[in-house]
């Protein structure tokens, strides 16, 4: 089970969409009526979710592990990205809810930007939604110690 999870997590789940992003970002695929900062702002939520069930499945290290090996340029957006994500989370609360709708109203389902829509919703109870992201930034902290304050607000009661 355990290997499944992590397979899951790494591999299945976040690499394929990286993947299909990366791909239509790299075909010059950018008409879909959104800009590309607001068509990305739902990956980092994304690889927040996965870091997150990662670490509360207790498979953390294994997928950061998978990440390195496989995906390098996914875990080096990771390790850049989600220190300081908290930080944007307010802003981008009402971006997700936007795109959900204009999904919606295309008959895409609007389930994932909902979802990111959550993220940043949680993240935004984090003392780190009120740093800058320039504060956010200087803290240097790790992915692992951002990590404890996102289930820290997971796990309020």
């Amino acid at each position: 089970r355990r290997r499944h999870t992590r397979y899951v997590l790494a591999s299945r789940g976040l690499g394929d969409v990286y993947k299909r992003q990366t791909r239509a970002f790299s075909s010059g695929n950018r008409s879909n009526g959104l800009d590309s900062r607001r068509r990305m702002t739902g990956l980092p939520a994304l690889r927040a979710a996965a870091a997150m069930a990662g670490e509360t499945l207790g498979v953390g290290d294994e997928i950061r592990q998978e990440w390195a090996n496989s995906l390098p340029d996914v875990c080096h957006a990771m390790e850049s990205r989600i220190p300081i994500l908290a930080s944007d989370s307010k802003r981008w609360t009402g971006e997700m809810r936007e795109i959900a709708e204009t999904y919606a109203s295309a008959g895409i389902t609007p389930f994932f930007h909902q979802g990111a829509e959550w993220i940043y919703e949680l993240l935004a109870t984090t003392a780190l939604a009120n740093e800058s992201r320039d504060e956010a930034g200087q803290k240097n902290r790790s992915v692992e110690e951002t990590l404890k304050h996102f289930l820290d607000a997971l796990n309020k009661d």
